[in-house]
């Protein structure tokens, strides 16, 4: 089991985005009237070049109408179309929720970005070890914690089993990473960390006396009324969910939701989350008007705050000229969420299988397509991002 490794994700999304903006050249001005209507044929014509069981794509720009394309089935071998409000996993993109709930904790004073692990878990200080002793909540939500990936079998197979409720376990596995080494991260490379975020779940849970769970229910489900949002793949809360499917030869096979294969409540806030592409696309629009001003849901300062980076990985957003994205992999999905402020635009795609050698290439055409359409294209899109950037 290789879990939601996307250290990667920024370069390799930029990359495809760049081939597939200058494929189609400068765009133009869009067709008159609502531009989005010329896409209506993109879901399936994606699902039929990639071969994928399903697609699920929404998006908004301007004062434009929302567009909500589906194409596909909810398990290959089986009859049932994939619909709009199926629920779909998000992989990694439940970094960028998470990171959201993290930062209404700030916004209300119950933490502060600068509040260190040692202040939330003081009884854990003589066993932390140098490295952990001063990181903070902006260390955990940026990867720069540097506690180990938690990206792979052999790293998540030294783990203890933990036991008890997703909160106590979320807490034994804090006091086990800080005892661990940490994270060697190469100069050419982005250090990443799905650890850092159960850790960050554990701190929320510390100062709130509630499992993040419930934080992420009352403080942004319920918030944004997102009836799709949960835990854990769709299936189990609708046995009539999309099921998740392998990429194996060149062909796409159902993963049966009830095997040993799951990420489970440990790697809740890091990737383990699901919801429908609509009600992404809303939480992506909450995200673009507080980049704007609007105190409609959530503080502006905080959502900038979570925007703000030096290094290209804000907290739960990889920023870039083209936008401010996340994706998000479990291996049987696929997921991205983009805003962009320059382009007054969300764009959320989930697909109901993951091929990881083009599942980038997938999101940088949606992109591409998108901004072509409406006429937002600009000189950075061109350009793209200098490889160096990682």
């Amino acid at each position: 089991m290789t879990i939601m490794r996307l250290a990667a994700t920024a370069l390799l999304l930029a990359v495809s985005l760049i081939g597939t903006l200058r494929a189609g050249g400068q765009a133009g001005p869009g067709i008159a009237g609502d531009p989005g209507a010329a896409l209506e044929s993109l879901a399936d014509d994606l699902r039929a070049e990639y071969g994928l069981p399903g697609i699920i794509i929404a998006f908004r720009q301007g004062d434009h109408p929302v567009h909500v394309l589906v194409s596909g089935v909810r398990r290959v071998g089986h009859d049932a179309d994939l619909k709009a409000d199926d629920r779909m996993h998000l992989g990694s993109v439940s970094k960028s929720l998470a990171a959201t709930v993290i930062g209404d904790l700030v916004a209300d004073g119950l933490l502060a970005w600068e509040t260190r692990l040692l202040d939330v878990f003081p009884e854990l200080a003589e066993r932390t070890l140098a490295a952990f002793r001063g990181v903070t909540v902006q260390d955990l939500l940026n990867h720069e914690a540097r506690f180990l990936p938690f990206t792979d079998d052999t790293e998540i197979a030294r783990a203890p089993a933990f036991t008890g409720s997703p909160r106590r376990m979320r807490e034994a596995f804090v006091a086990w990473a800080v005892t661990q080494p940490s994270q060697v991260v190469p100069p050419d490379d982005d250090p990443y960390s799905n650890a850092g975020y159960t850790v960050l779940a554990a701190v929320a849970e510390r100062v709130t006396d509630q499992s993040f769970e419930r934080l992420c229910q009352e403080r942004l489900f319920n918030r944004l009324d997102l009836r799709t949002a949960g835990f854990g793949w769709p299936t189990s809360v609708d046995e009539a969910a999309p099921w998740g499917h392998w990429h194996r030869h060149g062909t796409f096979v159902p993963h049966p939701p009830n095997d040993d294969y799951r990420l489970g409540p440990m790697f809740a806030a890091a990737g383990d989350m699901h919801m429908s592409v609509p009600d992404l696309l809303t939480f992506g629009e909450a995200h673009l008007a507080a980049l704007a001003g609007s105190e409609d849901t959530f503080d502006p300062g905080m959502v900038q705050r979570l925007h703000t980076t030096e290094t290209g990985y804000a907290s739960g957003w990889y920023v870039r000229p083209t936008g401010h994205y996340h994706t998000g992999s479990a291996q049987t999905f696929f997921a991205t969420l983009l805003v962009s402020p320059a382009r007054d635009t969300v764009i959320a795609l989930a697909t109901n299988g993951s091929d990881p050698e083009h599942e980038f290439a997938l999101a940088g055409k949606v992109l591409g397509r998108v901004y072509r359409a409406y006429g937002v294209m600009n000189r950075n899109d061109e350009d793209g991002v200098p490889v160096d950037e990682g």
